[in-house]
């Protein structure tokens, strides 16, 4: 029998608890909320009310919904966050296969997060309540006319028939500290990674749907403002392993340029005049050292019409 999850000690106040999020118990509880929020964000990318959003950076699709998507399975009955709750969803393809994609985006460490999320004050793991499943807060800046946000969210992946996961979503914990200086707020968070239908081998499709309720006096503007701010988020992510990707090629072309060098200089031999050549690689030229009795040295740079240089060496596969 599962047995309740242990709070945490150290409350330093206890937050709100809201009605329209859950307050799981029992470990079993913890699964099906993922469960539930794997369900929500199938659906969501499923809906056909989606409308096109302009965003600055073409690289990245925008959409908003309101209201919930159609339920196919149970999570509607667990967390509604609201009829008018208005739903975001950003889009974008990253340049490597989509399980790497899925490795580096499950680290919710605060230095990895801080490099996407210009807003983030802090992060912190709660409570690891199973394989996979975590709880966490997270504090955010507001604008000076409001008081900071903080989340407290159950994080959870999974993988179901070819499409990667990643999942928050809020809930009441009391092991949970609250900051007294902020207001917590509750949200939903969907990730999806999938192989591009292009070059699936290469190349994956990401999308981000996110759902905020900031609570407390919060002008709907200011919302809706904060939502497709989301998608700069999205942004900050395809630039990220598009440059991942180019240090990638340009390490690739750098390790070609010095294989193929090495490859001109790399053991041969001479049936004629009997001569055996190794390379090696010294003060950063590959260096060429014949088995001639004269032990004459050349360089790379040599062949190529730099000069010839000429020093006594004993016979050696390595020079010192």
């Amino acid at each position: 029998m599962l047995s309740r999850l242990p709070w945490k000690k150290d409350v330093r106040e206890e937050g709100p608890s809201y009605a329209e999020i859950p307050t799981p118990h029992m470990l079993e509880e913890y699964v099906a909320l993922v469960d539930d929020t794997v369900n929500w964000t199938r659906d969501s990318l499923e809906r056909k009310d989606w409308q096109s959003v302009d965003y600055d950076d073409k690289r990245v699709a925008v959409f908003t919904a309101v209201g919930e998507p159609s339920p196919s399975g149970p999570w509607d009955v667990r967390v509604k966050l609201g009829g008018n709750v208005v739903s975001v969803m950003s889009v974008t393809t990253l340049p490597v296969p989509a399980a790497v994609a899925y490795e580096k985006m499950d680290d919710i460490s605060f230095q990895t997060r801080k490099n996407f999320e210009d807003d983030l004050i802090s992060a912190e793991v709660v409570a690891q309540v199973g394989n996979d499943l975590t709880v966490h807060t997270s504090k955010y800046k507001a604008p000076f006319f409001l008081s900071k946000r903080e989340f407290v969210v159950l994080y959870g992946k999974r993988e179901v028939e070819g499409t990667f996961y990643l999942v928050h979503t809020s809930i009441n914990y009391a092991g949970a500290r609250h900051d007294p200086s902020c207001t917590r707020g509750v949200t939903r968070v969907g990730h999806t990674i999938t192989p591009s239908v292009n070059n699936p081998s290469q190349e994956c499709v990401i999308r981000r749907i996110v759902q905020l309720d900031p609570k407390g006096a919060v002008p709907s503007s200011a919302v809706m403002l904060k939502q497709k701010d989301d998608a700069k988020r999205m942004t900050k992510i395809k630039d990220a392993f598009d440059q991942g990707l180019r240090e990638y090629q340009e390490a690739q072309q750098l390790n070609s340029a010095t294989t193929s060098a090495m490859g001109t200089a790399q053991q041969r031999h001479d049936a004629d005049a009997g001569a055996q050549v190794w390379a090696d690689v010294d003060g950063g030229s590959v260096v060429v050292c014949s088995s001639a009795a004269s032990g004459d040295r050349t360089t790379a740079r040599d062949l190529h019409g730099g000069g010839s240089q000429s020093q006594s060496q004993p016979q050696s596969t390595k020079e010192d």
